[in-house]
């Protein structure tokens, strides 16, 4: 168990939830959205709250998954498309991780993508 990034991948989507909740819309693409946001906020902290291998890549799937949808709406929703950015710099955070071995990019990989989801989910529901 990493206790760091467990504790910020529990604050961290406790913020997307409240953010998704805040803005909650009956809207069917809307609900999936929330539901594939939350399953990734579950399988995060199933991932960072054990040591089992098999949540580390069942998170990777679900975050290629997720990753993947977000770049759909971007194209399906070019307004959405005003925090871009921060999506490419989490991915990149992530990737670094990878590199120096630190968790130190792991956690700002945490807390840009939640800002960047946070932002998303307020300009989605005004897209629909």
């Amino acid at each position: 168990m990493n206790q760091i990034l467990f504790i910020s991948s529990y604050l961290c989507g406790l913020i997307i939830v409240f953010q998704l909740l805040n803005n909650f819309s009956y809207d069917i693409k809307y609900l999936r959205l929330f539901v594939i946001l939350t399953i990734g906020i579950i399988v995060s902290l199933l991932n960072h709250g054990s040591t089992s291998n098999i949540f580390k890549y069942i998170d990777r799937l679900c975050m290629s998954l997720i990753l993947f949808y977000l770049i759909i709406l971007l194209y399906v929703y070019p307004n959405l498309r005003n925090y871009y950015y921060l999506l490419i710099l989490a991915i990149l955070l992530y990737l670094v991780k990878f590199v120096y071995k630190n968790r130190i990019s792991h956690l700002m990989c945490h807390i840009i993508i939640t800002v960047y989801i946070y932002l998303f989910v307020k300009m989605y529901n005004h897209t629909l």
